[in-house]
């Protein structure tokens, strides 16, 4: 005890020892108020976990969510119902289409607006739309007559390439201006008067239009041709001898002629 004593007596760093004893034991009763118990945090960790109302609804739409696995579906809007029971939406189909094939808008365009008003379409378009035709069918309202009006639907095509006999099936394909626009992609006079003394044509007649079932044939496509007719030749049957036709043809050819002509005279033989 003497010796404690005289220790605790001592000064460090002129500071007594026994300040430094009483300055540390301060220090840790301090340290010992301010821990917290660990039963404490144990319980109050259990009780965050439970309490987790982030797990509860997972577990209660999911079950164990430890061991859930979610597909996620991605969503996509739906394609818009295109209809199919107008000639509006057979154009937007059938121009979009002539454009991916090679035809600019505007071919495309004019060939199917033109059509559908009921014109006369040239030789190109007629063909665009002949094209069309065998891929997306007529359109839903008919086919158009001059004027726009509808009233047939069956197919405006080509029976084939001309020579051949094509077979009138309606308003779109019942007169010679029609057959020469389809086939020549002309309706002119020479186009059309070709027709008119072609093969039995002449026995047609010159009327307005076919009736459905007429066969009319459709020959080569040629230039006129023209014979000046001089004294031995001036009769409508020397004249169609000399050319080798024959006197319907000559007549079809040449609509109101009076023969025999003047000598000089052009007479259409072919």
């Amino acid at each position: 005890m003497e010796q404690l004593r005289n220790l605790m007596g001592k000064n460090v760093y002129g500071i007594p020892i026994v300040a430094l004893v009483a300055l540390f034991a301060a220090g840790v009763l301090w340290y010992a108020i301010r821990m917290p118990r660990v039963s404490d945090t144990e319980s109050d960790s259990t009780e965050d976990i439970e309490g987790d109302p982030g797990e509860e609804d997972i577990e209660g739409d999911y079950g164990n969510p430890r061991n859930t696995t979610t597909i996620f579906e991605v969503a996509t809007d739906p394609t818009p119902d295109q209809p199919t029971d107008t000639d509006d939406a057979w154009a937007r189909r059938v121009i979009a289409w002539l454009t991916s094939q090679g035809s600019t808008a505007t071919q495309a365009t004019d060939a199917v607006q033109g059509y559908l008003a009921g014109e006369s379409l040239s030789y190109e378009s007629r063909s665009l739309i002949n094209r069309a035709i065998e891929v997306y069918g007529l359109p839903p309202e008919g086919i158009p007559q001059s004027g726009g009006t509808k009233k047939y639907k069956g197919p405006a095509t080509r029976a084939g390439t001309p020579p051949v006999t094509h077979t009138v099936k309606g308003t779109s394909d019942d007169s010679y201006p029609e057959l020469a626009t389809l086939y020549y992609g002309q309706a002119t006079a020479d186009a059309i008067t070709l027709l008119r003394a072609a093969g039995d044509n002449p026995k047609l007649g010159n009327p307005k239009t076919f009736p459905p079932g007429t066969s009319v044939y459709i020959p080569a496509w040629r230039k006129p041709r023209f014979f000046k007719a001089t004294s031995a030749a001036r009769t409508l049957y020397a004249i169609a001898k000399k050319n080798g036709t024959d006197t319907d043809s000559i007549l079809a050819l040449n609509p109101g002629m009076n023969f025999p002509v003047k000598v000089g005279k052009k007479v259409r033989v072919r």
